[in-house]
């Protein structure tokens, strides 16, 4: 009979035949199942209508087929309706140019807070954009998310060795932040 899950990450299962169920523990997780290689913890910030690098972890070494993960919170000011939009670079290659939609804002004149997740994988080919974005951001209007593949160009073939956020604004009046950005590398088996 399949385990029936209880309490405390224990299962309970029951003997054929028994009347009294079994504490069975679950598996262990595997050693260095994640591994945190890099991370930038002071915000940047930018008024630029044009897309400007903001948080970067650097001198890393993601080989060729080496599952990772990024994550950053943003924010956006009050002071136009405009939009602010974030994207991602690998090494000197834009994969998710700002505006194209996984990492938005509302056009909307409020103060915004969200958080930015990326899972990616290093290329292998014919397997060129091996990525997920997903985010979220929330004022007084309507919460907004958006998750999509990497839509502007195909991860670098190279090891990567530089993880940088990007961002820009619709409009100077308003201001883009990006802060607490962690990397962490995910077990190949």
């Amino acid at each position: 009979m399949p385990p029936l899950f209880g309490a405390m990450g224990m299962s309970r299962q029951r003997p054929t035949g028994g009347l009294f169920p079994i504490l069975v523990a679950p598996p262990a997780a595997a050693a260095n199942a994640m591994t945190w290689i890099g991370s930038q913890t002071t915000e940047a910030t930018t008024t630029s209508t044009t897309e400007v690098d903001l948080l970067s972890i650097s001198a890393l070494s993601i080989g060729a087929n080496t599952p990772f993960s990024i994550r950053f919170m943003y924010r956006k000011s009050a002071g136009a309706a405009a939009t602010a939009s974030s994207g991602l670079k690998l090494n000197t290659t834009t994969v998710e140019a700002p505006g194209v939609g996984a990492i938005p804002t509302n056009a909307i004149n409020e103060v915004e807070s969200g958080f930015a997740v990326m899972h990616l994988h290093g290329t292998s080919s014919p397997y060129v954009r091996p990525g997920l974005i997903y985010s979220g951001i929330a004022g007084v209007g309507a919460p907004l998310g958006g998750n999509a593949g990497l839509a502007t160009a195909n991860m670098p073939a190279a090891p990567i060795t530089d993880l940088v956020s990007l961002g820009l604004v619709g409009n100077p009046l308003i201001t883009l932040g990006h802060d607490e950005m962690q990397a962490h590398t995910l077990a190949v088996s």
